[in-house]
């Protein structure tokens, strides 16, 4: 979890120093595919060291990509609904946590967690 947090507090400070929302659409296509191949490796992983690295890009990549679409979406909305549409994004962004934690929880018991990442 520590190696999961250092790579979302590197990411944070990243993204802090951006001065515009220019371009982080792209990086944040590339950022959700560097947390997606992270978790793929981690599931293939034997090594305990290689494993911390990788969690600390799979916080990398969640934290951009979290971080990059709340970005997104409260600057191209009008000043008038983005409350609105801020809180449909957050039920469905923190809603639908627990339903694949139970998913990823459940096929885990089934097939190993090592699986579990490989596939999800």
């Amino acid at each position: 979890m520590a190696a999961s947090g250092i790579g979302a507090l590197v990411c944070a400070v990243r993204l802090v120093l951006r001065t515009s929302v220019v371009g982080l659409g792209r990086l944040m296509a590339l950022a959700t595919a560097t947390f997606g191949l992270a978790c793929l490796l981690l599931g293939l992983s034997q090594w305990f060291w290689v494993s911390l690295g990788l969690m600390v890009l799979t916080g990398y990549g969640l934290m951009y990509q979290v971080v990059a679409t709340n970005t997104i979406v409260q600057t191209i909305v009008d000043d008038d609904k983005r409350g609105r549409v801020m809180s449909f994004y957050t039920i469905a962004l923190l809603g639908s946590a627990p339903i694949g934690s139970l998913a990823g929880g459940a096929l885990a018991a089934r097939i190993g967690v090592q699986a579990t990442f490989v596939v999800c």
